[in-house]
């Protein structure tokens, strides 16, 4: 298979994680973020995670401040099962299809669900966006925070996760350079329809070159502690790489 690349910088996006514990840090920091507080560049999108609000923040009226927060986003309620924090406890007080279901009520650019949930989930909510006619795309993601599997596993995971979403995300932990050609080539093969990732120290080239190979956005962090994924860069790092081989 031919593998080709994205010459068009302007196209490459960057989307940086927001993990704070109340709808008000959450709001203050893509504030600062875009004031550039952290960092001397703004990125193109964010990714909320809801998940890792407090029990005592969830209210249908209180994530509304996030949906109207006027910038791209993804609305993400990461299970803990998938590497992230929502639990029984928080489901209980707010459940996790009313929010994303809320979040395309509101038409937010992108909402995430993971590839491990249940079908009927996953098929409920695509029907319910394309019944009340809204425009959010819905990510259909998977996580391997153990390996990156062989491609044909690769390929069968993201064709089903076109069965229930716009988009197909994989990010798997890279433990050896053939790892990141079987990502970079997923990137070709459904390119401007994927989020590919290559997580760990061995991954990082995928998260810098995976834009010209087609991945959709890439993810960034403004600061090592706020980073959501081993991995990540500074924003700041990866424009300059951009900006060195890329203009």
């Amino acid at each position: 298979m031919k593998i080709e690349v994205e010459k068009d910088i302007e196209l490459y996006k960057i989307c940086v994680p927001v993990m704070e514990e109340t709808v008000e840090k959450s709001l203050k920091f893509v504030k600062d973020v875009h004031n550039k507080v952290y960092s001397k560049n703004v990125p193109h999108m964010y990714e909320f995670r809801l998940d890792c609000l407090h029990k005592s923040e969830l209210s249908i009226e209180n994530v509304e401040k996030i949906f109207k927060c006027d910038c791209e986003k993804i609305i993400t309620v990461r299970w803990n099962w998938e590497g992230g924090t929502w639990n029984n406890e928080k489901e209980s007080v707010l459940g996790c299809l009313d929010i994303l279901k809320h979040a395309i009520d509101f038409n937010v650019n992108y909402i995430d669900i993971e590839h491990k949930n249940l079908k009927g989930v996953k098929q409920g909510l695509r029907d319910y966006r394309d019944n009340v006619h809204s425009n959010t795309k819905i990510i259909v993601s998977y996580h391997n925070f153990m390996k990156t599997d062989d491609y044909s596993i690769l390929k069968n995971i993201i064709e089903e996760e076109f069965r229930y979403g716009d988009i197909a995300k994989i990010a798997t932990s890279v433990c050896e350079n053939m790892d990141n050609c079987n990502i970079f080539k997923a990137c070709s093969e459904y390119k401007h329809n994927i989020i590919a990732i290559g997580m760990g120290k061995l991954g990082k080239i995928t998260r810098v070159h995976g834009p010209q190979f087609g991945s959709i956005l890439t993810f960034c962090t403004v600061s090592k502690e706020k980073a959501s994924a081993p991995g990540q860069l500074h924003i700041d790092d990866l424009f300059e790489i951009w900006e060195r081989y890329y203009r």
